[in-house]
């Protein structure tokens, strides 16, 4: 059962109406009820067992800390509880090793948020929890279990300790976000997927234009996927009166690379930042600028290894780590470019950055994707060539398959929905175009509401396999 799934979208009506139904006292423990009814769906007894068991342990660890009043017992039991998680995380990670059944689906999102916790509450920005059971909730909510957002206690705690009643207006944006997810991932995602999966499962027959659309589509296929799944999740937890964390803002709109990682899984990158980097910038602090290029290289170095710890992967950590250093020291030079361009904020200026950023995190995702580092480096290095403009070529490039065309169609069909969707949501930015459709009528949002779930049953893509960040 995902997200996406008939099974769960059917599931949740009733459970929100059961849930609205009970009195608050009773509410946490129906969602308690659903989180573990989900995880069971997706893992198997064992590690149901084991996320308990972590779950606990971060729990009397957080007691302890808070009725510690020395420093160095604080200190020892937080990182006592840090390292228990860490090596529960790498042992999930390497599982197979040692137990063949193991799997690590969701594993990263709730040790990051056990780990965020203990130190909240050592630092005692985040009273201590004493409800196990809403606790637990706060680790395993299943909208959020699998894929994030990465919630912090205090943001998630108070709302998990009142629980409101759904009002109809969280109800109503609710639906509408789980049905923009459903878009994203089933129409454009799902439909984009079937070309980057022809066309990057065997590389090494392509070259020039069809490696440059492939890797343009897994961009936006990644984005649509992530994204699709956070809107599901936002928006399913809605039905319950809770509000996650917005995981994206429109990321390929940025500027600049550290922009990027400010819109692109903002509660990931935000925990990175604040429980990583800053205590890495203060250790460093003395050497300044390359202080702070260095704690970027192994945040990133971290950030590419909590993908996997395949060679892929950690390059990709490593280009967007060399990314964020560089830009450390040419930020000065740039602010002189704009200056002499008129502005950073003319538009020419501004689409001229967001084009050199959106390429060079593209020119990263080849290396996300890739197979194995042998097959990135083939494609970074076969981009430009093998280019003929003319219509052999190009129809070669749309249609890159001898026997079958299927991935190709899939692609054009997402990209003409990709087009128009993209201009509905840049005019839908701009506030007189918001201002208009916020006033619009109850009607005119329920028919817009009925074509997209038209859309998605008659285009949307349901087979295409699970969520991509399901692996993380």
């Amino acid at each position: 059962m995902e997200l996406s799934s008939l099974a769960f979208l059917l599931a949740l009506p009733p459970a929100s109406l059961a849930c609205a139904s009970l009195a608050p006292h009773h509410r946490s423990t129906l969602l308690l009820v659903l989180s573990q009814l989900a995880l069971l769906a997706f893992l198997n007894p064992t590690v149901f067992v084991w996320f308990w068991a972590v779950t606990l342990l971060t729990f009397w660890l957080g007691q302890r800390i808070d009725a510690s009043s020395e420093g160095p017992a604080r200190t020892r039991t937080l990182f006592i509880g840090v390292a228990v998680n860490l090596l529960a995380l790498i042992g999930a990670r390497c599982g197979h090793l040692w137990h063949e059944g193991l799997m690590t689906i969701g594993v990263s999102y709730y040790v990051f948020q056990a780990i965020s916790y203990l130190i909240d509450v050592y630092l005692e920005t985040t009273p201590v929890e004493r409800n196990l059971k809403v606790f637990a909730l706060h680790l395993c909510f299943f909208p959020k279990f699998l894929q994030g957002p990465i919630e912090r206690a205090g943001r998630l705690l108070p709302q998990l300790r009142v629980l409101d009643c759904v009002t109809p207006a969280q109800a109503w944006s609710g639906a509408q976000l789980i049905l923009w997810g459903l878009f994203k991932k089933t129409v454009i995602a799902g439909r984009l997927a079937a070309y980057v999966d022809q066309v990057y499962g065997n590389v090494h027959n392509y070259s020039g234009l069809p490696l440059c659309i492939a890797t343009y589509f897994y961009a936006i296929q990644l984005y649509c996927d992530f994204s699709g799944y956070t809107d599901i999740a936002i928006g399913a937890s809605r039905l319950f009166g809770l509000e996650l964390s917005p995981n994206f803002r429109d990321p390929y709109l940025a500027p600049s690379i550290p922009e990027f990682w400010r819109r692109w899984h903002i509660t990931f990158s935000s925990w990175l930042l604040d429980y990583l980097f800053k205590p890495l910038q203060m250790q460093f602090r003395a050497w300044l600028h390359w202080g702070n290029a260095l704690a970027l290289l192994l945040v990133f170095t971290v950030c590419g290894a909590w993908h996997g710890f395949a060679a892929t992967f950690l390059v990709w950590g490593l280009i967007h780590g060399l990314y964020m250093a560089v830009s450390q020291f040419s930020t000065p030079v740039c602010r002189r470019l704009y200056r002499w361009l008129g502005g950073e904020n003319r538009w020419p200026v501004w689409i001229g950055r967001v084009l050199v950023t959106f390429h060079l995190v593209c020119f990263s995702w080849i290396f996300f994707r890739a197979a194995s580092i042998e097959d990135a480096f083939y494609v970074a290095t076969h981009l430009f060539s093998g280019w003929q403009l003319n219509g052999a070529a190009l129809a070669s490039a749309i249609l890159p398959f001898t026997n079958d065309n299927t991935a190709a169609a899939h692609g054009l069909v997402a990209g003409v929905f990709l087009v128009v969707t993209g201009t509905i949501h840049l005019l839908s930015s701009l506030p007189a175009w918001r201002k208009r459709w916020d006033q619009a009528s109850r009607m005119l949002h329920i028919g817009v509401g009925a074509m997209m779930l038209t859309i998605i049953l008659l285009f949307g893509r349901f087979w295409s396999g699970s969520f991509i960040y399901m692996q993380f």
